[in-house]
């Protein structure tokens, strides 16, 4: 990287732009001496610091041509290229060439500033003498007169004109931003509502927000009709201002403060866990016990090597269970929205291969079918209308062992579960 023209093209750019930062704070202190001093920025200091700020600049431009020959020798030794050394020492001396004109530039425009700034403050002055030669002994009268009578001075009407300002002032803000907004997210809605059904859900998201960014401007006038009312009591001319806006202003408070009271009741308010049932598996159905009847004492039974007391085997009836979990989806899952987790388990062993199928209430997107605590191979996985099926061809689903079955809902709705089936392939 070293042995290339552009790297050291590139270290010669950075060189010259530290130059500048380093010549710009040169002036700034310059200038900042003479102010603390409190000596004058005439002609002769500007003159100073140009002569200062040249020098350094070319001082700055000799270190750098220094810097960059070093490096070429010690990079490239007697192999450098034709011309390559005075090529990077043109280019920096063009540089910083361009670096003194622009400071000095700079500080050409301060001192034409300087200039009129001090021109405009003696004119100030001259005109001010003048006024106070040709002030009248009337003048004088008519600045001891009494000041002007203080509209609204009982309290009520005070707050009154305070509503009036302040709903002027959001009717001024809002009657254009607000009606561009709302027409806007309706629009939106009406457009989208036959084909996303969220459509009526991001449109009122769209109207909080909406709702959100105008209670801020609301804000914003609130603190500053203080101001507008202590203007327009000072005002020469009284202003009139149509009821209709005090009373869009009490609204506009009322608003406010029910928009307070609701916003700390959403923030300190504790979203409840979700529950989840687990419904158990009915007991294995067992068939009543007989009765037992004994012979009486001296009697002898009916049948040798008969007894008359049975008791019926319990039915081991094959069965499998499921329970719907729900819960969010995984934000790389296109289009999901929801996610449901089906966990199926049966008290029987299935071998393999075997086929799980579980039908759901609703439309949804596929996910992975896992069994815990055991890896499997698939022979095949898909959906038919609402009915997720999977083949597993190794090794077969213990007793009680747990298949998660997971699906992804394309609305604010779950898919449920509504039937399960595990049967062997063989």
């Amino acid at each position: 990287m070293t042995l290339s023209g552009n790297y050291f093209t590139a270290q010669a750019q950075v060189y010259v732009r530290n130059a500048e930062l380093l010549a710009q704070a040169r002036v700034d202190s310059l200038l900042d001496a003479h102010k603390k001093s409190g000596a004058p920025l005439d002609d002769k200091a500007f003159a100073e610091i140009y002569m200062e700020v040249t020098q350094f600049c070319e001082q700055q431009g000799r270190n750098i041509v220094q810097a960059l020959t070093n490096g070429i020798e010690q990079s490239f030794g007697n192999q450098a290229p034709g011309g390559f050394r005075e090529a990077i020492s043109g280019q920096v001396v063009r540089e910083i060439s361009g670096v003194s004109a622009r400071v000095t530039r700079k500080l050409s425009i301060l001192q034409d500033e300087t200039k009129l700034a001090a021109r405009n403050s003696a004119a100030s002055q001259t005109a001010a003498q003048t006024d106070s030669r040709q002030s009248t002994p009337t003048d004088s009268a008519d600045s001891l007169a009494a000041p002007k009578q203080i509209l609204h001075a009982k309290p009520h009407l005070y707050y009154w004109r305070f509503c009036q300002e302040f709903g002027r002032e959001c009717y001024r803000t809002w009657r254009w931003e607000l009606f561009a907004s709302l027409g806007v997210s309706f629009t939106t809605y009406m457009i989208t509502k036959g084909d996303d059904p969220l459509a009526w859900r991001n449109f009122k998201v769209a109207f909080l927000a909406t709702v959100l960014t105008l209670a801020g401007f609301a804000l914003w006038h609130l603190v500053r009709t203080p101001w507008l009312v202590h203007r327009a009591v000072n005002s020469p001319e009284e202003a009139t201002i149509h009821w209709s806006s005090g009373v869009l202003g009490v609204m506009v408070l009322a608003g406010l403060i029910v928009g307070v009271y609701l916003s700390i009741g959403y923030l300190r308010a504790v979203p409840n866990p979700p529950i989840v049932r687990i419904v158990p598996p009915p007991p294995p159905a067992t068939m009543p016990q007989a009765e037992v009847k004994l012979p009486k004492q001296g009697s002898q039974p009916a049948e040798r090597g008969q007894t008359k007391d049975r008791v019926s085997a319990v039915v081991n009836e094959k069965r499998c269970w499921f329970a719907n979990h729900f819960g969010m989806p995984n934000s790389t899952i296109a289009g999901a929205v929801t996610a449901t987790a089906t966990m199926i388990h049966c008290n029987y062993k299935i071998d393999a291969p075997y086929l799980i199928e579980v039908e759901f209430d609703r439309d949804f997107i596929p996910g992975a079918t896992v069994v815990l605590e055991s890896g499997t191979m698939s022979d095949g996985e898909g959906k038919n209308g609402f009915v997720r099926w999977n083949k597993v061809s190794a090794p077969a689903l213990l007793s009680e062992q747990t298949v998660a079955v997971t699906v992804y809902g394309k609305t604010d709705q779950y898919p449920r579960a509504k039937a399960i089936k595990v049967e062997s392939l063989k």
